[in-house]
């Protein structure tokens, strides 16, 4: 979306006035506790990789990271402190006898956690209450998965709107933003591009902090304000974590591993397909196709509101996805089976009639085999990839007659050719028109409702009359992606597949 003038120019005007500031805040118990997670890693050494470990340092990193990134009070039931305090307590039972060495590090860290909430501590959000905030004004969350809490107990009350970095390159210019967390944790554009007049980063004293230079070119004197802000270190007692050790690493290996995709990009078998791995703001992952013409809905907010198709690769964090919530993972079949109505039993037997033979062939000759008896039945586009999608359970019919004919003639159902090309012709223009029946549904849903929840949650189910008792459809921001993509089976994409939050401390 490009913006307009009047928006280029607030940007520049807020780049050219920028007071940026820093807000340092105490709190000796967290800092107790922080350290010691690091102080248990050290001693750890090489053992921390071993499986017994592991869960316990992701659990303890991910208290560490939400208790510093989120101004709510340590006693938030959302932290699940006491869940994490009772895990470790149960994992770490036997560790006198396992791991002898490390026991009293492992009480130590495990103590510091539990006394976190027992006072009720809220080091974060009085000092974002004592800015004095010119509205409108905003607070900047490092992402959105407490953003609704923080917007009822925290923001809501001051009127400041809840963003996360994804949402500012559509938001408006705030006078006052309070970005929550040391600068090196946020994208640069937070702070080249500001969205405020004045920034404010709030953050914990002990935590290092790396200068942050706002100007928009090198060199420039962007105006009057004071547009940068010196590195910060140091804390009570001269102690200092550095701010890189409590970024969250997302574990793509155990998250693949845990929703079914593997990096073997060597498994040819049809019934798998290359696909791109995608988290969502829902806490879950979503898989989609990587085929080349695959495509999916997604919605944009903000001040131009669309919803269209885009090609999967191209869909990165900040985009809005729309799935699936319940059945299978693809919606537009069940609408269209609605449209269908008496003739969709027989329509989809006919589908399942001449791919059935042809998925039992390619298991029992491979994917080679197949390819060359499609060559010599005439098929002009027989190749790896097309392959899979023609034997996948989204495909419906080929793009070309002669295609088609051809995997008819393997499958020994030459006969049938003209009879199933036009039933998949039928069953194809239902999918098309329930494309059209779901684009006119959000677009009144979403579109022309408040998205507001949905910006600050991150996602948001809506009811869908066609594919009612069947699930609804879930918009749902996409927070993180597998940099290269997977193999899966077709079975499981676009299924909405739960993550273990300890693998995703982001």
């Amino acid at each position: 979306m490009t913006p307009s003038l009047h928006d280029t120019t607030a940007l520049y005007e807020a780049a050219g006035s920028l007071q940026l500031d820093r807000v340092c805040v105490q709190d000796e118990e967290f800092q107790r506790f922080s350290l010691a997670v690091r102080e248990l890693q050290s001693r750890l050494g090489d053992d921390a990789s071993d499986s017994y470990w592991q869960p316990v340092l992701r659990r303890l990193r991910r208290a560490r990271w939400e208790l510093a990134t989120v101004p709510l009070p340590f006693s938030y039931a959302g932290f699940e402190i006491s869940e994490a305090v009772t895990y470790l307590t149960d994992r770490l039972s036997d560790c006198e006898h396992v791991f002898p060495a490390h026991a009293a590090a492992a009480r130590e860290v495990t103590a510091c956690l539990a006394a976190l909430p027992e006072g009720n501590a809220d080091p974060l959000g009085p000092a974002v209450r004592d800015i004095p905030f010119e509205p409108p004004g905003a607070l900047l969350l490092n992402n959105a998965r407490h953003a609704g809490a923080v917007e009822e107990d925290l923001a809501g009350p001051l009127g400041l709107a809840v963003l996360t970095p994804a949402q500012l390159p559509g938001s408006a210019v705030y006078s006052t933003m309070a970005v929550v967390g040391p600068g090196c944790w946020f994208p640069v554009h937070v702070f080249t591009a500001p969205k405020a007049r004045e920034i404010r980063v709030v953050q914990f004293a002990w935590l290092s902090d790396p200068p942050i230079d706002a100007r928009i070119f090198a060199g420039s004197q962007m105006g009057g304000g004071s547009s940068s802000l010196a590195a910060h270190g140091g804390g009570s007692q001269g102690a200092t974590l550095a701010s890189a050790e409590l970024l969250p690493v997302t574990n793509w290996a155990a998250i693949a591993a845990g929703t079914g995709g593997s990096s073997d990009m060597q498994d040819e078998r049809p019934d798998t397909v290359s696909a791109y791995l995608l988290l969502l703001a829902s806490e879950q992952a979503v898989y989609l196709e990587a085929e080349e013409g695959s495509r999916a809905y997604v919605a944009e907010l903000g001040s131009s509101k669309e919803l269209h198709m885009v090609p999967t690769r191209s869909i990165q964090p900040g985009t809005y996805l729309v799935n699936r919530v319940g059945g299978e993972g693809d919606y537009i079949p069940a609408i269209a089976d609605r449209l269908l109505g008496a003739h969709a039993p027989g329509l989809r037997a006919a589908q399942q009639r001449w791919k059935e033979p042809l998925r039992e062939l390619a298991a029992s000759i491979g994917v080679q085999g197949m390819l060359s008896r499609l060559e010599a039945a005439g098929s002009e586009r027989a190749n790896r990839a097309n392959l899979r999608r023609w034997l996948s359970a989204g495909s419906i019919r080929t793009e070309h007659l002669a295609d088609f004919a051809a995997l008819l003639r393997v499958a020994g159902l030459q006969e049938e050719t003209d009879e199933l090309w036009r039933d998949m012709e039928v069953i194809d223009q239902a999918h098309r028109r329930a494309g059209q029946r779901v684009r006119a549904l959000l677009v009144r849903e979403i579109l022309e409702g408040d998205t507001r929840e949905l910006e600050v949650r991150g996602w948001q189910d809506y009811d869908v009359e066609e594919i009612e008792g069947e699930g609804a459809l879930r918009v749902a921001r996409v927070e993180d992606r597998h940099p290269d993509p997977l193999r899966v089976s077709t079975r499981l994409t676009r299924q909405l597949l739960p993550v273990d939050r300890d693998l995703w401390q982001g």
